[in-house]
């Protein structure tokens, strides 16, 4: 399957101050929901041989054997995971802007708040939200109630409201039965959830 040409997510350069300062903004372990940060699944690596902190194309390094798979609701520190999909065939993890302090994104609130975080190959993905429900698709509210995740506040199906300090970057979705779901969006100020990336594709579940 030919996937959208989307803008690459290492478009958008940085120093390697900013790529320290989003380093630690977004925390440096991306850790599966209630995982310690001793599991270490996955690490930003702006020095890596396959990343520049220079040009700003900082990768995340895939964890070990024993560590957890990034997907929504990992842990970035003050935020989390949306999903994990491809942008322009790079893998990628989605998650607000902010939570980059703009690298890898764009932002623009309160409706859109966006980054596209690379993986290095090899890093394990999924798609499966905290409550089981497996992403499948990405698409408009529908009729269905809003449904998201936040790791301070947990998962909440009484549409977008009550975002607490720490929730930015997780999924904004809604059901689609038989244990799927649909992503709406991405969790993002209190005001409003930010929408999709143009040509952001979603991964397997």
């Amino acid at each position: 399957m030919t996937r959208a040409r989307a803008r690459s997510a290492t478009e958008h350069p940085g120093s390697p101050i900013l790529l320290a300062l989003a380093a630690a903004a977004a925390g440096t372990a991306l850790l599966a929901p209630g995982a310690g940060a001793d599991t270490g699944s996955a690490l930003l690596d702006p020095g890596s041989a396959t990343g520049s902190a220079a040009t700003g194309s900082a990768m995340l390094a895939p964890g070990s054997a024993e560590g957890v798979a990034v997907g929504p609701g990992s842990s970035l520190g003050l935020c989390s995971v949306t999903a994990t999909g491809y942008a322009d065939g790079q893998l990628v993890a989605l998650t607000a802007g902010h939570c980059t302090l703009g690298l890898f994104g764009v932002i623009r609130l309160p409706y859109v708040d966006w980054a596209m975080i690379p993986l290095l190959p090899g890093t394990r993905t999924h798609n499966t939200l905290p409550d089981g429900k497996r992403l499948v698709a990405t698409g408009p509210p529908g009729g269905s109630p809003l449904c998201r995740y936040g790791q301070v506040s947990g998962t909440r199906c009484a549409g977008y409201t009550d975002i607490c300090i720490g929730d930015s970057g997780g999924p904004v979705y809604r059901h689609a039965g038989k244990g799927t779901a649909v992503l709406v969006g991405i969790t993002s100020s209190n005001l409003e959830y930010s929408s999709l990336p143009v040509g952001f594709e979603l991964g397997e579940p």
